[in-house]
Order: structure tokens, then C-alpha cells, then sequence
């Protein structure tokens, strides 16, 4: 059983050497056409071309990133650009008017560029916070109280840091009065 294991041994570290010790060639021919062709088997007329060394670089050290921000480090938000996001609420439009019915209506964004991961969307209607933040663009309202409203998102990063603000758009909610 050693007897095998010594073989074995032998065999690969024989193995091992031989690739080590190999390297490729690398020829150039040139043909009666001007055109160049490398490669590592050799045709008539071929030079061969010197490659040296292979050039290794090691590769640039990265920040960490901390979770809990502790000062001195790279947090994965500092990173992350950009800093100001373009938000504009498409739907519905500036005054517009919601029709008599339960005053249900949907919330539609836009925005550029695409949403980091760690950023949020949140909706404001008269200036208080519909839900949760979000990185879907739109919102889904239910039982809106008539009257006329304001409506806002903002992006916002998990330190609650303002990113991106859309413009207000007012709309108008028509609903039976209830006798």
C-alpha cells in the first residue's frame, strides 16, 4: 500500500513539473496577401514570436462595506450613486378629477435613473405617508376621501435621507355624499 502511494506521489509531482516546465509557441506568418496569422503550430515561413512573461497584476484593494456605519469605513450607500434622482408622478395627470365611485385610483412614477437597491419610493398624499416605502412605481388607492388632494413621492435611502423628489400633483375626488 506505501509502495502504491509513492508511485502515485511520484507520478503527479512528475506530472506537475512537465506542465510547469511547458510553454506554448507562438508563430506569425505573414502570406503573399499581407495578411497576419498568429498561431502555436508552425508553417512554412514562420517566425517565431517572443511573448515573455506574462504581466500579473493584482487587483485594487476594496472598501469594506459596514452595515452599521461605523465612521472610517465605506458604507455600501456611499458606493452606490447617484445622489439625485429625476421623479415625476405620471398618473393620474394635474388636476385631474377622480369621478363619482368609491374614490379608488392608481399612483404612477417615473423615474430616472433606475432605482438602487438600497432606495425606497414613498407616497405622500396631503403630506402623510401612504403604506410602506416601496420600489415598485406605482401605488394602488383605495376609498380616497372626496376632495381636492395632494400627491407626492420621494426616494429615500434606509437612513431616511431624501434622494429625489417629484413634483405635487393635485387631484380632485368626486364622491357621493352618503345621506
Amino acid at each position: 500500500m506505501t509502495q502504491f502511494i509513492m508511485k502515485s506521489f511520484i507520478v503527479f509531482v512528475t506530472a506537475v513539473l512537465l506542465t510547469v516546465s511547458v510553454q506554448a509557441q507562438i508563430y506569425k506568418h505573414v502570406d503573399e496577401n499581407g495578411n497576419v496569422t498568429f498561431t502555436d503550430k508552425p508553417p512554412e515561413d514562420a517566425t517565431l514570436v517572443n511573448v515573455g512573461r506574462t504581466n500579473i497584476v493584482p487587483p485594487p484593494d476594496m472598501p469594506t462595506a459596514a452595515s452599521d456605519g461605523r465612521a472610517g469605513e465605506t458604507t455600501i450607500e456611499e458606493l452606490a450613486p447617484p445622489e439625485r434622482y429625476s421623479v415625476n408622478i405620471v398618473a393620474p395627470m394635474e388636476d385631474a378629477v377622480i369621478p363619482h365611485g368609491p374614490g379608488d385610483f392608481t399612483v404612477t412614477v417615473t423615474l430616472s435613473p433606475q432605482l438602487y437597491e438600497t432606495d425606497m419610493m414613498q407616497l405622500f398624499v396631503d403630506g402623510d405617508p401612504i403604506g410602506e416605502p416601496q420600489q415598485q412605481t406605482s401605488w394602488g388607492l383605495t376609498n380616497i376621501s372626496r376632495g381636492t388632494h395632494s400627491l407626492e413621492t420621494r426616494i429615500i435611502n434606509r437612513r431616511g435621507k431624501v434622494k429625489g423628489r417629484s413634483p405635487s400633483v393635485r387631484v380632485h375626488v368626486f364622491r357621493p355624499i352618503k345621506q
